[in-house]
């Protein structure tokens, strides 16, 4: 819904604002590009299975080397 109200007044903003020549709604699209842009976390899906009843699920999340360590340090 958010994704949808912030596409509405990029799209208002460019017509009214950057190609109209009102300096408010110029600031209105400014501001919802920037938000659309860098302000909104997209989730993905990396995984997707239905598990079966009794069934396990384990998530683990492993540091990765640091620059000391180098890139072939998680290979020894």
């Amino acid at each position: 819904m958010l994704e949808r109200l912030l596409r509405s007044l990029t799209s208002q903003g460019m017509r009214r604002g950057v190609l109209g020549g009102s300096r408010a709604w110029a600031i209105v699209w400014l501001a919802a590009f920037v938000v659309r842009r860098w302000g909104i976390r997209r989730e993905e899906v990396v995984y997707s299975e239905s598990l079966e009843p009794g069934g396990r699920l384990t998530i683990t999340h492993e540091a990765q080397p640091g620059k000391r360590e180098g890139r072939r340090a998680g290979r020894r």
